[in-house]
């Protein structure tokens, strides 16, 4: 009988989707960064808006696709009986903890404005920089 980490390729298969997590997360952060380009132009701020929705979603699907493929293999593998039921159980919920931390932990530190990080903004924060852009547009 074979065990999980008889072979090169069920190991390899694990680092690939941890990586792919991260590549998720890459995306999540440039739709991110598409919301928080300053423009002058309506036409050009909806394109960007446009753009940051579309890689959002990209990066949500794309976090599915890449999890789904993970249980697959992990499913596999305990139903061969390499793994025991408590690795079947554990490990994807330690890759989805992990997977999201992934897809927002680059996010939430995107400097922005008076020195802040992204996540360290309040909603006051948020509408006075609203508030303050709305002003500023002709």
């Amino acid at each position: 009988m074979s065990q999980w980490n008889d072979e090169k390729a069920k190991v390899k298969d694990i680092f690939d989707c941890i990586r792919n997590f991260a590549l998720c997360g890459l995306v999540f952060y440039v739709g991110i960064q598409c919301f928080l380009k300053p423009v002058n132009s309506y036409f050009l701020m909806s394109i960007y808006y446009l753009t940051g929705i579309s890689m959002l979603l990209l990066s949500i699907y794309l976090f599915y696709i890449n999890f789904s493929l993970f249980n697959k293999t992990v499913r596999k593998e305990h139903e061969a009986g390499n793994i025991g039921n408590s690795f079947y159980f554990l490990i994807p919920m330690l890759v989805i903890m992990l997977a999201i931390n992934l897809l927002v932990q680059t996010a939430f530190s995107i400097p922005v404005s008076d020195g802040k990080t992204l996540g360290e903004l309040t909603i006051q924060d948020l509408e006075r920089t609203n508030a303050d852009s709305t002003q500023k547009q002709p």
